[in-house]
């Protein structure tokens, strides 16, 4: 099931891109990249424009905060990516 994330414009969850993680609608770049980046480098907004330049300030104010307001999907995220990746 794609689409949006309710309550968020700029967010949209399908199984056929990032194996189904929330992204930024539009890139194939997922919430929790966003939010790891700026949790452990203390990197804001602009920052991280620099980093994604393709990425709006809207979509990356608005993965900020599903990251921060969905701690307990970010930490199942963080989980598979750890045992995935290594």
């Amino acid at each position: 099931m794609a689409g949006n994330i309710e309550g968020y414009k700029r967010l949209n969850q399908d199984p056929r891109i990032v194996s189904g993680e929330v992204a930024i609608t539009g890139t194939r770049v997922p919430v929790w990249i966003i939010g790891e980046t700026n949790h452990m480098s203390g990197r804001g907004i602009r920052a991280l424009r620099e980093d994604y330049p393709h990425l709006s300030r809207a979509g990356i104010r608005e993965a900020l905060q599903y990251y921060y307001t969905h701690p307990e999907e970010m930490a199942r995220v963080r989980r598979f990516q750890q045992v995935h990746l290594a």
